[in-house]
């Protein structure tokens, strides 16, 4: 037999959206915690299609990298930093390019609030 011919209708104008929050796009996604978006659809005679669910990663933007602040949350680097973190230098060996080595028992702090300084 041969197949009938396809017919195209734009139902665009016809689509309900509905959905609970919106995704924030605010902060990236861990790999294993993406948003999950649930899709249903139904025709005027109330024929339902089976639900689609969809992973969304929120990934930050080349060339930033995911950070982990103090409280767990994720957030993009800023030019390559990580901002608003403590790092704590109790195990940390640095080498300088003379190849000397140095270790340090201070910490580093960073932060995107200003903070002020005064000596006497």
């Amino acid at each position: 037999w041969p197949a009938a011919a396809a017919t195209t209708v734009d139902i665009t104008s016809r689509l309900v959206t509905t959905y609970l929050s919106a995704i924030s796009t605010s902060a990236p996604t861990s790999d294993d915690n993406p948003y999950i978006i649930a899709y249903d659809c139904s025709d005027v005679s109330g024929n339902k299609a089976s639900t689609v669910r969809r992973r969304v990663y929120v990934n930050c933007v080349s060339p930033e990298h995911v950070c982990t602040g103090n409280n767990g949350q994720l957030t993009c680097s800023t030019s390559g930093i990580c901002l608003g973190i403590s790092l704590s230098l109790d195990s940390l060996s640095l080498t300088s390019s003379t190849g000397s080595t140095s270790s340090s028992s201070s910490s580093i702090s960073s932060s995107t609030s200003s903070s002020s300084s005064s000596s006497s």
